[in-house]
């Protein structure tokens, strides 16, 4: 029963997190077999200022 965590920043809209999700549990699937019905999926969207890469937010690195 996978259970898949995915971290975004904020932005997506609600179709677009349905899709995303549904890709997701597809791949799975393909990938491991794992029925659908046992295939989880967790979104966490985080605002830009939350998320840091290369030692810079992604807000800040936006706003240069």
């Amino acid at each position: 029963m996978p259970f898949i965590h995915v971290d975004l920043e904020t932005g997506l809209t609600e179709e677009e997190t349905i899709v995303l999700t549904q890709k997701i549990v597809e791949v799975t699937h393909d990938a491991i077999g794992s029925a659908v019905g046992h295939i989880n999926v967790v979104i966490r969207d985080w605002p830009g200022a939350n998320i840091v890469e290369a030692g810079r937010s992604l807000a800040r690195q936006r706003a240069t």
